[in-house]
Order: C-alpha cells, then sequence, then structure tokens
C-alpha cells in the first residue's frame, strides 16, 4: 500500500474537513460585516499595537465601559496592521483559534467513541451557523471556544493516561483562558465530568465506572483542582492587581445573577432565557431537522438502553455534558446573547456526531453508502444556500443578524465604507458613540486617507462654523455621519439633520438583511453646503442642551465610571450656567486621572489620532487631541461664572500646559485678573491671545477696557474700532457717544 493510500484512507475525511473549514472560514473572514464588539476590539487592538507597553492593559486606562482580559489583544495587536483592513489583522486570530477548535474536538472524539464520531462532529462543526459566523470574525467567545477544546482534550488526556505533561498543558491552556475572558472559568463544569468520562475509557460498565472512580477520585479531582488552581495563582501573577479589581460590580450584577438572586427561582425569566436559547440558536442552527435531531438523541439513548450497550452510561454523560454546557447560563444570565448562550454548541455538536455515528454502525453496510449519498448532498446544498450565498449577497447569515441587531447591528457598515471611500477630501465628523458606524469609521481610516475623521462633542459642535470656513480654506468639504437611533432624544443628530445647510446632500443606508429592515437605525451621511450661521437659535439651542445634559445623566446612572459622560455634562452645566453642577463633574474627570499630556491617552480610544493619523494644522486650531483636552479650561471658566478667580486662574495656568496656543485659555485668564484688578497680568493675556488669534474679538474688547480705565483713550478706541470693522460696534458706537473716540 503506497504513502498516499495509506494516508488517504486513515485521515482522509479528516483532511477533508479541515481544508474544507479554511476554506469556508477565509470566505467568511473576508465577507462578514464588521460585528459591533469586533470593531471596539480591533480599535483597542490598534491602540495597542501603537505602544503596547503602554497599553498592554488597557482597562486600567479606562478605554471602554467593560472590563477587558487582556490575552485577545495582545494576539491581535500583533497582526493588525499586517493588511490594508485591520479586520483581516484581527480575524486571522479567529480562524486559527477555529482551526485548534475543530481539530481537538475531533481529536477529542476519537478518545471517547471513536473516528466515526469524529467524523460526524467534525462535519457538523464545519456546518454549524453558529461556528461558521463566529469562527470568521474577532470576538473572543471563538478564542475560549478554541482553546477551551485543546484544554478539555489535554485535561481528558492527562486523567486517562495519568500524564502528568498534559495535566500540565491543560493547566497552561486554561490560563490562557482567564487571560481572554472571566467567562473562561465556566469551562470548569465540563472538567467536572471528565473523570467520569475518563473512567468509562476501559469500563462503560456502570458498576465497573463506578468503581474506578471510588478508586482514583482523589486522584482525577485532585488534578482537575491542581490545574485550575495553578492557573488562577499564575493569572494572579500576570495580571496586575488594579486591572483584576477594576471590573465595575454593578456592571457585572447586571450580567448574571448573584446566589440570593437565584433562590428566589424566577422561573419567568428562566423560562425566557430557555426559549430565546431554542428559538435563537437551535432551531437556526437546525432549521427543519430540530425535531428529527431530537427524536433521533433520545431514540438512539433508548436503543441503546434495550439492546444494554456497555456505552449507554457514556452516550448519558455526553447528554449531560451538553445539559451542563447551557443550563447554568440559563439559570445565572439576565441577559440572552447567542454568543455567551452558544457555548452548549460544542458539546451539542459532539453528542449528535456521536449519535449519528451509533445510527449510522448499526445500519447494514448498504444502508451506510446510501445515506452518505443521500445526506451530504443536502448538507452541502443547505450550508451554500442557507449561508453562503447570504454571506456573499448581504454580507451576513441568519444567526449573524440575530446576534446584534439594531443600530449596533453590522448590516450597512461597508456599504457606508465604500461610500466614503468615494468621497472628495475634508473632514468627517462622526457619531460618539461607541461601536457603529463611528469606530467602524476610524478604524478603517487607512481606506480613504482623503478625510480627517474625528468624534462629534460638544465643543466640536458649538464651533462647527469655524471648522467648516478652516476645512474650505483648504479645499475640502465638511460630512456628519451619524445613526438615526432614537430620533427626538439625541439632540444634535436632529439638529444636523434638520439642518438645511449642514445637511445640504444626504445619503441613507438603511440596515436590512432579506426582507426585513431593521427600523430607525439607518447610516445617514450628510455633506455640509453654505454654512455661515449659527446651529440654531438661542431658545431652541437651549432646549437642546437641557435636554443633553439627560441623554448624559442617562450615560452616568447606566455606568457610575462613565469619565466622558461626566465630561460633556459639566461642560453643558457650564454653559446652562449652573457653575457648580458642572464644576463637580468636571472635578470627577480631573481625580479620574485621564486627564494627562500629549497623546498619553488616545482620544476616546477610537480616534485615529491615537494610531499616528496626523491632523491639518487648521482643523488642529479647533480641534485637540485628547477627549479631556480642555477639562481645566472648561472648570477654569465655570469658577469665572461664581466669581472665584484665584481658581480660575490655578485651572487656566493648568490648561497652557496641555494647549499653549489656544487664546480662549489666555482670554480667560486675563478676564479673572482684570476682576482681580491685576491689570498688568491681563493686559499679558489679552496681548498673548491676540497673537494667537489676531481676530479674537473679546480680547480686543477687555483690553480695550483697561485701556480706557488707564486713560489711553486712542489704544482702547483703536480696539474697539476694530472690533466695529468686524461687524461688532456696541463697544465702539458707545465710546463715540460719550465722547471718547472720533
Amino acid at each position: 500500500m503506497s504513502n498516499v493510500t495509506f494516508f488517504t484512507q486513515k485521515y482522509g475525511a479528516f483532511f477533508i474537513i479541515v481544508l474544507t473549514y479554511l476554506v469556508s472560514r477565509f470566505l467568511g473572514m473576508m465577507y462578514f460585516t464588521p460585528h459591533n464588539d469586533e470593531i471596539i476590539y480591533t480599535q483597542l487592538a490598534r491602540v495597542m499595537a501603537a505602544d503596547w507597553q503602554k497599553y498592554k492593559f488597557f482597562s486600567l486606562h479606562q478605554m471602554g465601559e467593560d472590563y477587558f482580559e487582556p490575552l485577545q489583544f495582545w494576539l491581535t495587536s500583533l497582526t493588525v496592521d499586517w493588511w490594508k483592513s485591520p479586520l483581516t489583522g484581527v480575524r486571522i486570530w479567529s480562524l486559527l483559534m477555529g482551526f485548534l477548535g475543530i481539530t481537538f474536538t475531533q481529536l477529542l472524539v476519537v478518545r471517547i467513541w471513536n473516528k466515526t464520531a469524529a467524523i460526524f462532529t467534525g462535519m457538523l462543526i464545519l456546518a454549524s451557523e453558529f461556528f461558521f459566523y463566529f469562527d470568521s470574525i474577532a470576538l473572543n467567545e471563538v478564542y475560549l471556544y478554541g482553546m477551551g477544546s485543546v484544554f478539555v482534550y489535554l485535561l481528558y488526556v492527562g486523567l486517562e493516561c495519568r500524564n502528568w505533561k498534559a495535566s500540565l498543558a491543560a493547566a497552561l491552556i486554561f490560563l490562557a483562558m482567564l487571560t481572554t475572558k472571566i467567562s473562561g472559568q465556566f469551562w470548569l463544569v465540563f472538567a467536572l465530568l471528565l473523570p467520569v468520562l475518563a473512567a468509562m475509557a476501559q469500563h462503560s460498565k456502570l458498576m465497573e465506572m463506578i468503581q474506578i472512580l471510588k478508586q482514583n477520585c482523589l486522584y482525577m479531582y485532585g488534578t482537575v483542582a491542581s490545574v485550575v488552581l495553578s492557573a488562577k495563582i499564575l493569572h494572579s501573577f500576570i495580571i496586575p492587581a488594579e486591572l483584576r479589581t477594576f471590573k465595575d460590580e454593578s456592571w457585572q450584577s447586571g450580567l448574571v445573577r448573584d446566589v440570593g438572586e437565584i433562590l428566589e427561582f424566577p422561573i419567568k425569566e428562566w423560562m425566557s432565557n430557555l426559549s430565546f436559547y431554542v428559538n435563537q440558536i437551535l432551531i437556526v442552527e437546525l432549521s427543519y431537522f430540530f425535531i428529527p435531531v431530537l427524536i433521533l438523541i433520545f431514540g438512539v439513548g433508548i436503543w441503546l438502553w434495550n439492546k444494554q450497550e456497555d456505552c449507554f452510561w457514556k452516550y448519558v454523560i455526553l447528554i449531560l455534558l451538553y445539559l451542563f454546557s447551557f443550563m447554568p447560563l440559563i439559570l445565572i444570565a439576565k441577559g440572552t446573547e447567542i454568543r455567551r448562550l452558544g457555548i452548549g454548541l460544542y458539546f451539542f455538536c459532539i453528542l449528535l456526531g456521536v449519535t449519528l455515528a451509533v445510527a449510522y454502525e448499526y445500519l447494514p453496510r448498504g444502508w451506510r453508502k446510501i445515506a452518505i449519498v443521500v445526506i451530504l448532498p443536502i448538507l452541502v446544498g443547505w450550508k451554500v444556500t442557507d449561508s453562503y450565498a447570504s454571506l456573499l449577497k448581504w454580507e451576513q447569515t441568519e444567526i449573524a443578524f440575530r446576534e446584534t441587531k439594531g443600530w449596533a447591528n453590522g448590516a450597512g457598515m461597508m456599504e457606508m465604507i465604500r461610500y466614503v471611500e468615494q468621497l472628495p477630501k475634508g473632514l468627517l465628523i462622526v457619531d460618539a458613540q461607541r461601536g457603529h458606524p463611528a469606530t467602524a469609521l476610524h478604524v478603517f481610516d487607512q481606506h480613504y486617507p482623503q478625510l480627517q475623521v474625528i468624534d462629534l462633542e460638544q465643543h466640536i459642535l458649538d464651533k462647527v462654523r469655524d471648522l467648516y470656513q478652516n476645512v474650505q480654506k483648504e479645499g475640502g468639504n465638511l460630512y456628519f455621519v451619524f445613526d438615526t437611533r432614537r430620533r427626538g432624544e439625541r439632540t444634535w443628530a436632529d439638529v444636523i439633520s434638520n439642518h438645511r445647510q449642514l445637511c445640504a446632500q444626504k445619503k441613507v443606508i438603511s440596515k436590512k438583511f432579506r426582507n426585513e429592515v431593521l427600523k430607525n437605525t439607518a447610516i445617514v451621511i450628510c455633506q455640509t453646503q453654505g454654512f455661515t450661521g449659527d446651529i440654531t437659535p438661542p431658545a431652541q439651542k437651549l432646549n437642546y442642551m437641557e435636554l443633553a445634559v439627560k441623554e448624559q445623566t442617562e450615560l452616568i446612572k447606566r455606568n457610575p465610571d462613565a469619565i466622558l459622560a461626566y465630561y460633556n455634562r459639566g461642560k453643558l452645566y457650564a454653559a446652562l450656567k449652573e457653575f457648580q453642577k458642572g464644576i463637580d463633574d468636571l472635578t470627577k474627570v480631573i481625580q479620574s486621572g485621564l486627564v494627562v499630556k500629549g497623546s498619553q491617552v488616545p482620544a476616546n480610544f477610537r480616534n485615529n489620532a491615537a494610531v499616528g493619523s496626523q491632523k491639518s494644522s487648521e482643523v488642529q486650531k479647533v480641534v485637540r487631541g485628547n477627549p479631556f483636552h480642555d477639562v481645566y479650561l472648561a472648570r477654569g471658566s465655570a469658577y469665572i461664572g461664581l466669581g472665584e478667580y484665584e481658581k480660575a486662574i490655578s485651572d487656566l495656568t493648568k490648561e497652557l500646559e496641555f494647549d499653549a496656543d489656544n487664546p480662549v485659555v489666555y482670554n480667560n485668564r486675563g478676564y479673572a485678573y482684570k476682576s482681580l484688578k491685576q491689570h498688568d497680568k491681563a493686559l499679558k493675556d489679552f496681548n498673548k491671545a491676540i497673537e494667537v488669534d489676531p481676530h479674537f474679538l473679546q480680547s480686543y474688547h477687555h483690553r480695550g477696557v483697561i485701556y480706557a480705565e488707564r486713560g489711553k483713550l486712542d489704544l482702547a478706541c483703536a480696539d474697539w474700532k476694530y472690533i466695529c470693522q468686524q461687524g461688532r460696534c456696541e463697544d465702539y458706537e458707545e465710546a463715540k457717544k460719550a465722547g471718547g473716540c472720533l
């Protein structure tokens, strides 16, 4: 027998499964529209790649609302910039993890059952909607599945063969899982049943298995405990203590029930979770085969029982493993998400693979060939029409569409990117929402180098006229991109969308999949033309600011550590002349430790300044890189509103360490000095403000007042006359009436 023939007979089916896996996942990697969280993770990988030493534990910098274990980002930061599309650089690791998953799952099933069951299990994973999607995108669930399958296999080998090397390797893999996501601990549930499976390796009869367990219980569960404890101890050395305690308890309590809540027996919520699991995961996975598959599983179990087969109890353990893989989540989870509850599909594929193998092996030989000839074309046809055709046309599949609905759904993202690629050069101001569409636009910024991308915040909205004029000076255009969720509540989006000049040309991209269109979540791209005035009348602007305060307050209620929300609300309070409230919020921002010089904190952790792109000099006059760049300016100005001029001077002096070329800082500090009758210092600041910006009219006004108080009417009149030439003649006309100016 030739080597090729031997390989084909022994490994041919596994080779075909693995090859098909790589082809299908590569297709998914290239075509799936980006998941909302995936795009955030990609931006975090870029931040880490820009300065790995500083940001290797980026949750310490409160970059994002959640706590993140770092291993996934350590890996993806290595490759995120290798391709033009950063998604390719992070998704390549998902493909690798999925490859580990399907490979070690088949190896495990060979040891637990036989080669036939392993082949069926591999085919089921290959055909799975869930694994097709999550093996193709950069979420950490695929890391847990890939590493988890390696962990279970190695631990099983360690228990079955008393192989300490395999157990040590299992501990290291479990360490990697803990350093990827906290929920990696959930795989301990599976580890507790592995000694039972190991005891069945050579003794499938129930009484023999129990006897083996009695004899080896201490060793087996001692090994499991040693593996787990050693991994957790190493994890505590690798991860800084402050990072381990960073996780917000209120955020965590919003995801899982504690023991007290479980003992209240919330039957209604449990049934809701179970219904979600069945309808959104199992039925989507199995489609029309759902009921036949359940009948087959229980039918095979009853058949094995009646036949008094030795493998019956092993089959029961596989059923228990599957139930243990999702029932605890049903009990503790407060929310329902496909990616978290879908972990049970790993053991479902093993259980169903074994079931099919049992049914297949007890068929007459002639019927086996018929079964393969009938089943394979149905399976291939189903996948081609239900998954691959859908992916190529809609850039999503059914389970991908269900995974993230609403504004965060990835539908329309790549259409948006392709449209933005064609825009002429200019400034792109994007929705400051974490995730879609803003983060996607930052992540793909290499696709449109002619555009500068910044986040829209209140101070940007206040200066939009200056931005538009500066962009026009450079021969560019001004664009806005946002989604239409919560119309009537998101004040600035309504302002821009309804403004004839700010949104003179509008492109609307609907979020749709097959025959379903997600309502109130479309992406809007506006181009500004001919804008010269203020955005809104004063009364309407006041109303918008009050609504914006409510928005930021709601964000703070959901996440008390949302520093950016305190920053925005503090500035809004100051604009509404609620100065003390503004000072309280801005003080919290300063105390957070995020207000640092230069580029130490990436702007809003999404801003492309964090990964080295250059802003135009004109726009840089209006927009600074750090999201909290002007917090001392804002608080100092609020102190002026309260008449606390010494505190104002202290803050404004501190602000100059961040922004030494901002005329507003010098003007406001000059006003504080003027109010304290320190006119020499005030004049020095007003002169500096005018030097930085010769058109800064407020400083001309205040300087003129000081000149007039000192009897230098010629200098005062010169300043006020210049202001009048710019269209503001109140000072000059009043001085003329008083006979002070000619």
